[in-house]
């Protein structure tokens, strides 16, 4: 309560706080899309040790951490690093074909078979787990 004169007292009104925007407590993970799995018709059809690839199925909402290491595991195993040389798995071609192969479930030696234009447009296509890709810088 305040008082406008000595006599007379007059009740505030009840007011809330004004509202401040407070800076965020956290950070959040936000995507703007989901990530469509990417088919590839091949013609003509890849063979390799008696089967025949027509057609590949690369479904990255299916791919968790473990397939992350997995498919780091393979890349140190396959890798042979120059001389001093400090590797990056996830700058490397053949890291990404690793995850290509193992997220679309063929051996990786389809994916290094794949004709030119497929093979660099899938494992650009596998820079989209990082959460970017060729087509988005471009934009």
């Amino acid at each position: 309560m305040t008082t406008n004169n000595e006599h007379t007292q007059v009740a505030e009104t009840n007011r809330l706080p004004v509202e401040t925007e407070a800076p965020p407590q956290y950070r959040e993970l936000t995507f703007e899309d989901e990530l469509k799995p990417l088919h590839l018709t091949l013609k003509p059809p890849i063979e390799f040790d008696g089967e025949t690839f027509a057609e590949l199925l690369f479904d990255y909402n299916g791919v968790v951490g473990k397939d992350f290491l997995r498919a780091e595991r393979e890349f140190v195993h396959r890798y042979k690093p120059e001389k001093n040389e400090v590797v990056i798995p996830e700058v490397k071609q053949l890291f990404r074909c690793i995850l290509a192969a193992h997220t679309a479930n063929v051996p990786l030696a389809v994916i290094e078979r794949l004709p030119g234009r497929y093979y660099t447009a899938v494992i650009n296509d596998v820079l989209k787990l990082y959460g970017n890709s060729l087509d988005e810088e471009k934009a």
